[in-house]
């Protein structure tokens, strides 16, 4: 009965994580950003664990990995992994731009600008194969292979800031 029990749960949980797009499934990722700099990550879900790293930027974009109570188990851009305290992380939609060129969609398909490799940027929205972010409040339109995260933004949200303990 407990195996049964386990197996559903399991299969509950898997479900809410795949969703169906066209005739592909994919894995609905949960990202959010480190609201402050020189905020530590951990090796394990505690303030007693050795440090894993600082993270010496505000607003690092991280994927969401596991959740324990109150700690998170992140992984950034570079898959460096830790724990952090769900209260260090806030909703704000940053995004990794990979070295690429700016595109002004609005006039012309040519690109405008070269943008530095791994900084960040502020995501704004999204289409089939670009999305528009701001950087140094210039708007630019970048290829979604030259972003990270490069999966649906839209995965933001799919866990609730209550169920993660962030504040905006």
């Amino acid at each position: 009965m407990k195996r049964i029990l386990i197996l559903l749960i399991v299969g509950i949980f898997a479900t809410s994580l795949i969703r169906k797009r066209g005739s592909k499934s994919e894995i609905t990722l949960d990202y959010y950003s480190i609201k402050k700099k020189n905020s530590y990550i951990y090796h394990g879900p505690s303030n007693q664990s050795l440090k894993a790293f600082l993270v010496l930027h505000p607003n690092w974009p991280v994927k969401v990995i596991e959740i324990k109570k109150n700690w998170i188990k992140v992984e950034d851009y570079y898959k460096n992994k830790g724990w952090i305290k769900s209260a260090s992380l806030g909703p704000k939609k940053i995004l990794i731009i990979k070295e690429t060129q700016g595109y002004d969609l609005s006039k012309t398909s040519k690109p405008i600008a070269l943008i530095e490799k791994n900084i960040t940027a502020n995501f704004i929205k999204k289409n089939e194969k670009f999305t528009k972010i701001e950087i140094n409040k210039k708007e630019y339109w970048v290829a979604n292979d030259s972003i990270w995260p490069n999966g649906e933004i839209k995965a933001y949200t799919s866990h609730t800031q209550d169920q993660l303990h962030i504040s905006a």
